[in-house]
């Protein structure tokens, strides 16, 4: 089964910040401790985020405007296709922004403080594990793919109609289901490269694209 992931920079293949920063031991003792203290499966320094789908290159620039900066109009972007038998078999998965986390805030009156925050995040553990939406196995996660895959536009669409949609307007997916991935190497494999640009439709897979770039230049 097929992830995607989206980019302004080619890479060879993809890799989390613990790996393309060179991160001290100290910037990695700090994400450490933070996934400890609230509870989250893994640093985010050792994560690397996917869509379901391929996002909807052709409505997401209308639906959020030139103030984005990275859903508008004109925007090029490499679409980076993994495909799940190339991850391990253990893969540590974590779907976010799930209707069920969406709705359980919703119901929530939040309160910035670290014991209502520690014990929410808590909560959203239990949820996560017993919905599966928090595991360690690749076939789990392709349950999940199964699962979400074709409603990525629709979550998109509807995200833009809620009450938080201004304040959540310069985010790339608030309330629209996505996935992080901890690869314990630090790295996935790219299956295949292709290039978008929002607003237009289609997408063209590197190679093609890059020989029509040389052909423009000779």
């Amino acid at each position: 089964m097929r992830l995607y992931h989206y980019s302004s920079t080619l890479y060879q293949e993809l890799l989390t910040r613990t790996r393309s920063r060179n991160l001290s031991q100290e910037e990695q003792k700090v994400g450490i401790d933070r996934a400890k203290k609230w509870n989250q499966p893994g640093s985010y320094n050792d994560h690397i985020s996917f869509f379901f789908d391929p996002i909807p290159v052709e409505v997401i620039g209308k639906l959020f405007g030139p103030w984005h900066h990275t859903w508008f109009d004109g925007n090029k972007l490499f679409e980076y296709v993994v495909d799940t038998k190339d991850l391990a078999d253990n893969i540590l998965y974590d779907v976010v922004e799930s209707p069920q986390l969406v709705k359980m805030l919703d119901e929530t009156e939040w309160q910035d403080n670290d014991t209502f925050v520690k014990a929410f995040f808590q909560k959203e553990r239990a949820m996560k594990l017993k919905e599966g939406l928090l595991g360690n196995s690749r076939a789990g996660l392709d349950k999940q793919i199964r699962y979400f895959m074709g409603g990525t536009e629709a979550a998109y669409r509807a995200a833009r109609q809620r009450p938080d949609a201004e304040e959540n307007k310069d985010k790339y997916a608030a309330s629209v289901p996505h996935l992080m991935l901890y690869p314990a190497t630090g790295a996935i494999k790219i299956e295949t490269t292709n290039t978008v640009v929002i607003g237009k439709p289609g997408r063209k897979p590197l190679k093609l694209a890059m020989e029509s770039l040389l052909s423009h230049q000779l």
